[in-house]
C-alpha cells in the first residue's frame, strides 16, 4: 500500500461517523416521541423502570464518542497523503462498540419481555434494537479500520527504512556519536 492510499482510511471513518451519528440521533428520537410515555412508563421494557433513559445516556455518550473519532479523522486527514490514524481512535471505537454491544443486549431482552405481555409498539422496540445492533457494528467497524490503518503505517514504515541508504546510515551513525560526545562534556569540534 502506497503513503497516499492511506488517507482512505481516514475518509472512510468520516462516513463511518456519519452513519454513527445519524443512528446516534435515531435511536433517542424514536424513543422519546414513541416509546417514552413519561415517567411511568416506557414500552421499551415490561416493568417500570429506566431504560428508556439509557437509551437516552447511551445515545449522548454515543454521539461524544462519535466526535472525538471524529476529532481523530480530521486531524488525519489535515497530516497529508501519509497521515495515519492514532491507536488511541481505535482504543475508542472498541470501548464504544463494547458500550453498544450491552446496549444492544439489554434493549433485546426488554423489547422481548415487552413483546411477550403485548405492550404496544412493537415496531417501534424492534427499530430501536436494530439501531442498537447497527450502532454496536459500526464502532466495531471504526475499531478494525484503525487496526488496519496501524497494520499499512508499518508496512509503510518498512518500506521507508528499507529503501534508505548506506550514506544515510552512516550519517546517522556519525550524528549519534558527535551527540554522545556533546553530552559528555568535552567540546565540539567545529
Amino acid at each position: 500500500m502506497r503513503a497516499g492510499a492511506t488517507g482512505q482510511a481516514a475518509k472512510v471513518q468520516a462516513g463511518l461517523i456519519a452513519l454513527q451519528i445519524v443512528f446516534g440521533v435515531a435511536i433517542p428520537a424514536v424513543t422519546s416521541t414513541v416509546l417514552d410515555k413519561g415517567s411511568t412508563q416506557c414500552y421499551l421494557n415490561l416493568t417500570p423502570g429506566r431504560v428508556c433513559d439509557f437509551a437516552y445516556v447511551t445515545s449522548g455518550f454515543s454521539l461524544f464518542f462519535s466526535l472525538l473519532l471524529a476529532a481523530g479523522a480530521v486531524g488525519t486527514l489535515r497530516q497529508g497523503p501519509a497521515g495515519f490514524l492514532a491507536p488511541i481512535w481505535g482504543s475508542l471505537g472498541l470501548f464504544a462498540a463494547f458500550w453498544w454491544l450491552v446496549a444492544a443486549i439489554t434493549f433485546m431482552q426488554r423489547s422481548k419481555q415487552a413483546d411477550g405481555k403485548g405492550l404496544p409498539e412493537g415496531s417501534a422496540r424492534d427499530a430501536v434494537v436494530a439501531l442498537s445492533w447497527i450502532q454496536a457494528i459500526l464502532f466495531f467497524f471504526s475499531f478494525l479500520l484503525v487496526v488496519y490503518d496501524r497494520y499499512a503505517y508499518r508496512q509503510y514504515r518498512l518500506r521507508r527504512d528499507s529503501t534508505r541508504s548506506m550514506l544515510d546510515m552512516e550519517q546517522a551513525a556519525q550524528f549519534k556519536e558527535h551527540y554522545v560526545v556533546t553530552q559528555v562534556g568535552s567540546t565540539p569540534v567545529a
